[in-house]
C-alpha cells in the first residue's frame, strides 16, 4: 500500500475520532475527562495490545526496523529505547508536548464550534502548515504544485473563517 491509501485511511481513522470528540464533548463530557480517558488510558491499552500484536506477528515495517538505521532491534526494550542522541530524543519530546498542546487547543476549538467539519478543515492546515515549516528549517524544496496547494489551503481557510462557526462559549463550558 502506497503512502496516498494510508494518508487516506489515516484522515478516516482521524473523522472518526474528531466526530467521536465532538459528539463526547457536546454531551456531558468535560474537556479533562475526555483528554484523560481518550488520549490517556484508551491510548495506553491500545497501545499495550499493539506492542503485543506487533511482537507476536513480527510487524517488522512498524516495529524493528528505523528508517535510518539497518540494525534490527530484537527485543521490546531494543524497540523502546531512545537513540543517545539529543537531536533525537529532543524530537520525541518536543513532538509530545507539541502533539499535547495541539489536542487541547483541537479539543476546545470543538467545544466552541458549531461545524466540527469547518473546524477541521482549519485544522487541516497542518499540511500547509508542516510544508512551509520543512522548507525553513530543513531546507526542503517547494514545487510549483505545493506553492499552489498552500495558496489554496490559505484561501479556503480564509473562506472557511467567513462562515459563522462559533458557539460563543466562555470558560466555564456555559454557551452565551
Amino acid at each position: 500500500m502506497n503512502y496516498l491509501l494510508y494518508s487516506l485511511l489515516g484522515a478516516v481513522f482521524l473523522s472518526i475520532s474528531d466526530i467521536a470528540s465532538k459528539y463526547a464533548i457536546d454531551n456531558k463530557v468535560s474537556n479533562l475527562t475526555y483528554i484523560t480517558w481518550s488520549h490517556g488510558i484508551v491510548y495506553f491499552i491500545v497501545l499495550t495490545i499493539f506492542i503485543i500484536v506487533c511482537l507476536k506477528y513480527r510487524w517488522k515495517t512498524f516495529i524493528l526496523y528505523s528508517r535510518e538505521s539497518n540494525s534490527q532491534q530484537k527485543t521490546l526494550s531494543d524497540m523502546l529505547k531512545l537513540p543517545n542522541d539529543w537531536k533525537s530524543i529532543g524530537s520525541v519530546i518536543l513532538g509530545g508536548v507539541f502533539g499535547f498542546l495541539a489536542l487541547i487547543i483541537i479539543i476546545m476549538a470543538f467545544q466552541r464550534s458549531v461545524n466540527i467539519g469547518y473546524t477541521v478543515a482549519v485544522i487541516s492546515t497542518t499540511s500547509a502548515m508542516t510544508a512551509i515549516l520543512a522548507w525553513l528549517i530543513f531546507k526542503i524544496k517547494l514545487n510549483y504544485y505545493g506553492i499552489i496547494g498552500i495558496c489554496i489551503i490559505i484561501v479556503g481557510c480564509f473562506l472557511i473563517g467567513k462562515s459563522e462557526n462559533d458557539l460563543k462559549v466562555d470558560f466555564d463550558g456555559k454557551q452565551t
